[in-house]
């Protein structure tokens, strides 16, 4: 991409200050218990930066944090802990140029920096945080997403952190099943909110993110999206979303595929369009002998191999660096479809082409030469061979 979010975000004057109300921003936080001298951050939470914005000390119960962002920035104070081993607390919240008040009936009160489960869920609702529109259109989206990042976090610790949890296959099947469940719901919350309430600054932030996504929207779905964003009165974090946007007009969905080559077993070149045929679909799943969550995958892989047969031709393609290892994971996992290799030389374009950027990767080519899908998830492979097909 031209520019990460943060440098779009603080390029200040180059865009203009969108809905800022003065030059700068004053949080004033009450907080009783936080005792003198207990060190205060404010960090950016925007993706590609962790940057420190403004940072003081408290006195008794109380601090100021003082400085300036280019636009509306989602920011977390981090109160440091006085105490060896101790959890340090956290805020979130949307900064703006304007006076900011954040309260709580006691720091104990205030949800720690990093939690498993709801607990500290729960303990975010402890704090109240006052000042401006940016801030107040969070609030109406945290309060919407409540109910399903509650049940995520539900999830994730009924899966892999409850100690009580049933761990036999069946039970770990299940568990993973409802974590998966439940994040899809989240995501499709989330997706839900910022295009209902397209010109709030964090339905900007959260576009962006989901604009990076290659291959994710067609092309009158990515028109729609523009369009529903002129609302956006944020101009900086427009400029950086009109790069979003070029970057994922440039990785369509239902684009023509881009022919590759790679080695096949016997030391022959082959290219994707030699394994392309009328009324067969074709899927690519980039992998290694290193990488565990793919060779996890492979199971899933041999499900759909054995489902679909002759309807779909499945093309495994190892990026290992070197050749012995990739021998030795076949014969291994005893894969009976279709085994390429691609040297390192003829990785890179691979990588331009489809994003390649980790492992496992899976493609799917529809009969006419599109690309239908891209991403990481062999449930989300399923589900659209299972629409298709």
């Amino acid at each position: 991409m031209k520019k990460s979010l943060i440098l779009s975000v603080l390029v200040g004057s180059a865009f203009g200050l969108g809905a800022q109300t003065q030059d700068g921003f004053r949080i004033k936080a009450d907080i009783p218990g936080l005792k003198a001298g207990t060190e205060v951050l404010l960090v950016s939470q925007e993706r590609g930066s962790k940057e420190n914005l403004a940072e003081t000390k408290a006195s008794d119960g109380a601090f100021v944090l003082t400085g300036s962002v280019a636009s509306p920035t989602l920011c977390e104070i981090r109160i440091k802990s006085l105490r060896e081993g101790e959890m340090d607390k956290a805020v979130c919240l949307m900064v703006e140029n304007t006076d900011m008040a954040v309260s709580a009936a006691h720091i104990d009160s205030v949800a720690p920096g990093f939690y498993f489960g709801t607990s500290g869920l729960r303990q975010e609702k402890n704090v109240k945080v006052d000042g401006g529109q940016a801030q107040r259109e969070y609030k109406e989206y945290t309060d919407y997403m409540y109910p399903y990042t509650f049940a995520s976090k539900e999830a994730h610790f009924n899966t892999y952190i409850d100690e009580n949890r049933d761990q036999s296959p069946e039970g770990s099947k299940r568990l993973k099943a409802a974590l998966a469940a439940a994040n899809k719901q989240e995501s499709a919350a989330r997706k839900r909110f910022i295009t209902e309430h397209p010109g709030y600054s964090i339905s900007g932030l959260y576009w962006g993110e989901i604009l990076n996504s290659p291959f994710s929207f067609t092309a009158s779905e990515l028109d729609e999206i523009e369009s529903k964003l002129s609302a956006l009165s944020d101009t900086a974090r427009m400029s950086f979303i009109s790069n979003k946007l070029d970057y994922a007009r440039k990785y369509q969905r239902n684009a023509p595929y881009t022919d590759f080559a790679a080695l096949d077993t016997v030391g022959t070149q082959r290219k994707l369009s030699d394994f392309m045929s009328d009324g067969r679909y074709v899927m690519i799943d980039f992998w290694a002998s290193w990488c565990g969550p793919c060779r996890l995958s492979i199971p899933h892989v041999r499900e759909l191999h054995e489902k679909y047969g002759d309807r779909l031709e499945i093309l495994a393609v190892s990026v290992d660096s070197a050749e012995k290892p990739w021998r030795k994971a076949m014969e291994q996992e005893q894969m009976t479809w279709t085994q390429l290799w691609l040297p390192k030389d003829m990785v890179a374009p691979v990588q331009n082409a489809y994003q390649l950027g980790g492992i496992p990767y899976m493609l799917i080519v529809n009969p006419a030469g599109q690309l239908i899908y891209a991403g990481h998830d062999p449930d989300e492979v399923s589900e659209i061979l299972e629409k298709e097909l």
